[in-house]
């Protein structure tokens, strides 16, 4: 076949390769697909076998003229080629970039840039092409693409909080004294049981449960600790306006219910009643450090600010988006009440059939619950795993701070 008739055969393919020959060049269209990717064939032999050691030796015996370049190459099993660029340019390595390049290479830091390597990447989008992140991936197994999340600034400040905690400790000699450490959080339960998990057939659409309600009546639990392990007595949170004795039947010694018309979340009104009657009556002599999260109704209270300068309070609020990694009752506490407490509630249900759980017998199943949660391992636990007591930063995980 001449060249014309291969031109014409695919006139309509945009890509082009340019073939020199002997005798004459002509433009040669090519598709571009797939990248090429070498497979061995049964039976050749394996290269780059040689290492660095063998490198060292071909090169020092070339130098002091005890063997030959090409004898050398094939006595140490080393290319020629590469060979001769490693003697002139004075290198012993097998790889050019080493241990430390390759990593910078995983990381994608722009590693030509950083090293000052050429490259063939586009100078205009400044990224690879497909063709080489593909090879990339297919030589690097321990890699992949994930899609990127976003990550909001906070959480990089959730460390400088800690830096924050540690100084006011040492300007306030409590570095020792774990039991004027307090961490407070909310968190709400529903007055139902929750649906388990079940072992059935594959494909099935419709598994179910039956609850009395798809959605009970939300109650919001109030816990406080400190460093030492010592819980508070819990505050609940329900919607109304007459608070009945009967709400606390069950509930710990020393535990409370607060009631609101509109809702059963907390409000700065409520916040400042806990802190007043709740937290302040029991808190440790001398100053106390009191860590919050960044909920609106903790710095709306002016008069809880005020109070706190008088009785010698310190209040550290936690920034947004922090709370899994910093929020101790989240991490230990709150997980293993509520599981407590939804035992509590199948077992009830299923001795009482077609009845509802009321806010008359929530105190029973959320005190059963707090006592068995509410535990000195698991305060301790908490403030342990957040960094907070033992003051540790390092040990917040690195994938949770965004890198800047």
């Amino acid at each position: 076949m001449k060249a014309a008739e291969i031109i014409s055969a695919f006139a309509n393919v945009h890509a082009t390769l340019v073939v020199q020959c002997a005798w004459y060049a002509v433009s040669v269209p090519v598709i571009q697909g797939m990248p090429h990717v070498y497979k061995r064939t049964n039976g050749e032999p394996l290269r780059g076998l040689w290492t660095d050691e063998t490198l060292s030796v071909a090169i020092r015996r070339y130098k002091a003229s005890d063997i030959g370049l090409t004898e050398a190459a094939r006595y140490y099993g080393v290319p020629a080629r590469p060979l001769v660029r490693r003697i002139a340019s004075g290198k012993n390595l097998k790889r050019g970039l080493g241990p430390e390049g390759r990593y910078i290479c995983l990381n994608f830091v722009r590693p030509t840039e950083k090293l000052g390597l050429k490259n063939k990447f586009s100078h205009i989008t400044k990224m690879a092409g497909y063709a080489w992140i593909s090879s990339l991936l297919e030589r690097n197994r321990e890699i992949t693409v994930r899609q990127a999340e976003g990550l909001s600034l906070a959480r990089e400040q959730g460390v400088s909080r800690l830096e924050l905690l540690e100084l006011i400790r040492m300007e306030e000699n409590l570095m020792d004294k774990p039991q004027n450490i307090f961490n407070m959080n909310e968190s709400g339960i529903q007055l139902t049981n929750k649906p388990g998990k079940l072992v059935t057939t594959k494909g099935a659409k419709d598994v179910h449960v039956l609850t009395p309600h798809e959605r009970g009546e939300n109650v919001t639990v109030i816990a406080c600790c400190d460093a030492e392990g010592a819980f508070l007595p819990p505050v609940l949170l329900m919607k109304g306006v007459n608070r009945k004795n009967e709400f606390s039947d069950g509930l710990p010694h020393g535990s409370e219910v607060y009631t609101n018309p509109k809702s059963s979340f907390k409000t700065a009104d409520l916040f400042l009643k806990w802190f007043e009657k709740h937290f302040l009556p029991r808190k440790s002599p001398g100053k106390n450090i009191l860590i919050l999260d960044g909920h609106t109704s903790h710095y709306n209270a002016f008069e809880m600010l005020n109070l706190a300068e008088k009785n010698r309070m310190i209040t550290l609020c936690l920034p947004s988006r922090t709370t899994q990694a910093l929020q101790l009752l989240d991490c230990s506490f709150f997980g293993p009440f509520k599981g407590y407490y939804n035992n509590e509630a199948k077992v009830w249900l299923q001795h009482h059939k077609f009845r509802n759980i009321t806010r008359y017998q929530a105190g029973y199943h959320i005190g059963n619950a707090w006592n068995k949660a509410a535990s000195v391992g698991n305060a301790v636990a908490g403030f342990k795993a957040t960094g907070i007591f033992p003051l540790y930063p390092d040990i917040v995980p690195e994938h949770f701070l965004c890198n800047i």
